[in-house]
């Protein structure tokens, strides 16, 4: 049995988003190590996403403050194996801390809303596609933005478009307006697809995160901007060229900049433990797909499950950077916790 890890650029070429959702799987496939390790050697034995959860405070809303002194987190749970929200849990399956450790009460809600924000969809134009593949990765990420700006209507929803095999580009930076993401993901790369060209996969991610850090620290960064930072990466294979970051430093990378990664891996040949771990430990979910067609669904799931939370609103227990941890239980026995700051300013 494979298993489980644990996880602790601009400075990369452009030549021109970080939730992984869990399933089953059967296969391992390659290796996954560092920066340009390319897939081992042999038959890997099969592999299953463990049974667990993946609790993720979203964001905490502290508008209240400091009138009436009130906060509310938003808190995700998701089921690793199926990456389906875990829904109908009570009060009593959860505990809130203070930084101190300190219970804290809490009201309780469950809703289902659709919250702004800034995403980095990451899309693999390696050489093992074919150009079918790119053209239904084209459609179902149209189909998702659609989604996101039309349907949804969260308009203050931030996102860019990066392309990779092993150079990258960025087809568009961070905009609001869908029609410059729909144009970016229907232009082809610089000279096509490039049969055996490799795959720069922890690279590629590596760049959203700058590309996200850059966008919410640099002096242009818009007022209120959204919370919530994803890297949604939609890929059909292991990572075999990159020189820049390896799994242990790309998911440091993304925990210390407070980015998910979304990971969508398509067909047999991916590996599942890496695009497990990269989800798993930055708080993200993993979804495999059997074909480039099966996409449109996956970016349909991965929506719905971004839309259902649980909202604890409790009283701020003090002035300064405040810690609040959230620990879950699940009747099944399952156990699961995160931990967020912020502060209660005017």
């Amino acid at each position: 049995m494979c298993d489980k890890f644990s996880i602790s650029l601009k400075n990369f070429f452009y030549s021109g988003l970080v939730i992984v959702f869990s399933v089953l799987l059967t296969a391992c496939g390659g290796g996954g190590g560092g920066g340009g390790g390319g897939g081992g050697g042999g038959t890997a034995p099969p592999f299953t996403v463990p049974a667990g959860i993946t609790v993720r405070i979203a964001q905490i809303d502290t508008t209240g403050c400091p009138v009436i002194n009130d906060v509310t987190a938003f808190v995700a749970v998701n089921d690793d194996q199926s990456a389906d929200p875990v829904t109908g849990l009570l009060q009593a399956n959860f505990e809130l801390t203070d930084s101190g450790a300190n219970p804290l009460a809490f009201g309780f809600s469950e809703e289902m809303r659709f919250e702004p924000v800034v995403f980095s969809l990451v899309m693999d134009n390696s050489g093992s596609l074919t150009q079918a593949d790119v053209d239904e990765m084209n459609l179902a990420s149209v189909d998702f933005i659609n989604q996101v700006y039309s349907v949804l209507t969260i308009p203050d929803t931030y996102g860019e478009i990066i392309k990779f095999s092993t150079p990258m580009f960025l087809m568009q930076d961070f905009t609001t307006v869908p029609n410059e993401l729909i144009a970016a993901v229907n232009t082809t790369i610089p000279g096509g697809i490039q049969p055996g060209s490799g795959t720069a996969l922890y690279d590629a991610i590596g760049a959203g995160i700058e590309d996200i850090r850059d966008f919410r620290t640099g002096p242009g960064a818009p007022p209120n901007l959204p919370k919530q930072s994803f890297v949604i990466v939609l890929t059909d294979g292991v990572d075999d060229s990159s020189t820049i970051y390896n799994i242990n430093t790309l998911i440091q990378f993304a925990q210390d900049q407070k980015v998910v990664i979304v990971a969508i891996g398509l067909g047999s040949a991916t590996n599942p433990q890496v695009l497990f771990r990269l989800a798993d430990e930055t708080g993200g979910l993993y979804i495999a797909t059997s074909s480039a067609g099966d996409l449109s669904n996956s970016l349909s799931q991965l929506l719905a499950n971004l839309s259902n939370y649980y909202l604890l609103t409790f009283t701020n227990p003090g002035a300064g950077q405040q810690v609040i941890t959230v620990d879950v239980s699940t009747p099944g026995g399952l156990n699961g916790s995160d931990a967020l700051n912020y502060e209660c300013v005017p």
